[in-house]
């Protein structure tokens, strides 16, 4: 029996089979629909391997809308529910968090193994409760590393042989698709989405790697592959057909409406729009015209999508209004090809702890036609922006930072500077230039 991490798309389908094993078909406590909240390609797989099978699996995982690490979806195989493949797994994840400097990672747990996870040094957060796409309760809980106990330690150890530094680093190897036009990258979309390779690969207008995309740029960078779409779909013709095929509006209607992408149904930037809501698990409203958007109880953030020419003034104003009732924020692209640079940009640079400072500006900025001033920048892919007329103030630094600080999100922070200012739209200075779901932390270590 022997420890390793997930290197291949085979070890991931290897091991989202058995979930599904013991979650759906043995325990019956998941929805055989439900969308999972994390991208495996992008988070550290550990599989415990017996005879050259799989007898048990643990993800280590980071949140982008909480800029938290969570262990998730521990599962073992039921002839082989026993101390070793347990300890060698939870040991996997100690030894991630030792490498990465991770001071504290999350977890739901089952009421039935919950003693097991206290014995090893974890502490209940919070009450039992279900959760999206399961049937049972479960209970948070957290481990700090510093608080390690003697059955930690051993397990950390038992692990330790079986993984090497580089391999547990929170580096991961990116696939782009080069594509010359709109329409190739429509074409190559269609079928990543239907064999889910999407969640591997990403499609970028262009035919070279653009420097916004470096590994210098972005620091969780391992490495970058390149193709081009006409290459990458004759390497795909035969295998493509072996494959359940998904659909764009079968994995959409299935998202709840807690985060929103919205965009209008005729712009050439609904390709790359699918694609950011696959990636992030967002829930996608196309509309006619942004006067048709809804927004329930349940919506916490809209995020807008526009070209730069296609947004009318009495639609800005409707988008706008908006602002008052959830977190908002604009993608605003000048080309589609600015667009699908800007979506893995964005997307990358949120695939571990945004630790960076926020830097503060005050330059001029030119947007629909409107005079705005560059006001807080976060990481290399978002951007708060105020009106011209006001006048940027340290106190609006301060509490830009007290509220970032305290947890709360790019848009929810907008929000907040906004309400403080004024309650119509017509007078609120703030405008976010980015996903308004997201956030940043103040310190490396979590």
């Amino acid at each position: 029996m022997f420890l390793k991490l997930a290197v291949s798309s085979k070890d991931i389908e290897e091991i989202v089979k058995l979930r599904k094993r013991v979650f759906v078909d043995e325990l019956k406590v998941q929805d055989e629909h439900y969308q999972d909240v994390f991208n495996d390609y992008f988070c550290k797989n550990l599989m415990v391997m017996q005879n050259e099978r799989l007898v048990g699996a643990v993800r280590v995982a980071f949140n982008r809308h909480t800029q938290r690490f969570y262990a998730s979806y521990i599962v073992t195989a039921s002839p082989k529910r026993k101390r070793t493949v347990f300890a060698l797994l939870v040991g996997g994840m100690l030894r991630i968090m030792e490498v990465n400097g991770i001071q504290t990672i999350y977890a739901d747990s089952h009421q039935q193994i919950l003693d097991v996870y206290l014995k090893f040094g974890c502490e209940i957060i919070g009450k039992p409760s279900r959760k999206y796409g399961f049937t049972c309760e479960w209970t948070p809980i957290r481990y700090r590393f510093s608080k390690s106990t003697s059955v930690a330690n051993w397990m950390l150890e038992r692990a330790r042989p079986f993984l090497s530094r580089r391999q547990c680093q929170w580096r991961y190897p990116v696939n782009l698709i080069f594509c010359r036009t709109i329409r190739e990258y429509k074409t190559v979309l269609e079928p990543l989405i239907a064999s889910r390779q999407i969640f591997s690969q990403f499609a970028v207008i262009g035919h070279k790697v653009p420097s916004k995309l470096s590994n210098s740029e972005l620091i969780g960078l391992d490495s970058i592959k390149t193709q081009s779409a006409q290459v990458w779909l004759q390497s795909q013709s035969s295998s493509l057909k072996s494959y359940q095929k998904s659909s764009f509006d079968q994995f959409n209607s299935l998202i709840p409406q807690k985060r929103v992408l919205a965009i209008k149904r005729n712009s050439p930037l609904v390709p790359m729009a699918k694609c950011y809501a696959m990636l992030t698990g967002t829930r996608l409203q196309m509309v006619n015209h942004f006067s048709e958007l809804v927004i329930n109880e349940e919506t916490k953030s809209v995020w807008v999508w526009v070209m730069l020419r296609d947004l009318s003034r009495d639609e800005w104003d409707i988008i706008g209004q908006q602002s008052q009732k959830v977190a908002l924020g604009l993608q605003i692209s000048k080309t589609v090809q600015e667009c699908s640079i800007n979506l893995v940009r964005n997307y990358l640079d949120f695939i571990q702890p945004q630790t960076q400072p926020v830097v503060f500006e005050n330059t001029k900025l030119n947007l629909e036609g409107q005079t705005y001033r560059q006001f807080a920048f976060f990481g290399k892919s978002h951007l708060i922006v105020s009106k011209e007329e006001h006048s940027l103030s340290f106190q609006d630094q301060n509490l830009c930072q007290e509220l970032l600080k305290n947890g709360f999100s790019f848009g929810d922070t907008v929000k907040r500077l906004n309400s403080r200012l004024s309650s119509s739209f017509s007078r609120q200075p703030f405008l976010l230039l980015g996903d308004p779901t997201l956030c940043t932390i103040n310190q490396p270590g979590l």
